[in-house]
């Protein structure tokens, strides 16, 4: 990840690594993108987007997340 691009668009980086996460308009809108070998979440800000690599379990427990929000692809 670059450090530094989200530190710009103050995007807390613990928020990664537990549950429950911060409100999506507080970090801006949560994207999801699959790859085949890492899952890379996306966050958007302004239209600007910064990827991530996260673990596979993270990432399921943001999906669950998600959903239990009611928030859709």
């Amino acid at each position: 990840p670059d450090l530094e691009r989200f530190q710009a668009v103050d995007v807390p980086l613990a928020w990664m690594e537990s549950a429950p996460f911060p409100p999506i308009h507080e970090t801006g809108e949560l994207l999801r993108k699959w790859q085949p070998s890492m899952t890379v979440l996306q966050i958007s800000t302004d239209h600007h987007f910064f990827p991530v690599t996260a673990s596979e379990e993270t990432a399921e427990i943001i999906d669950g997340w998600i959903k239990s929000q009611g928030t859709t692809d």
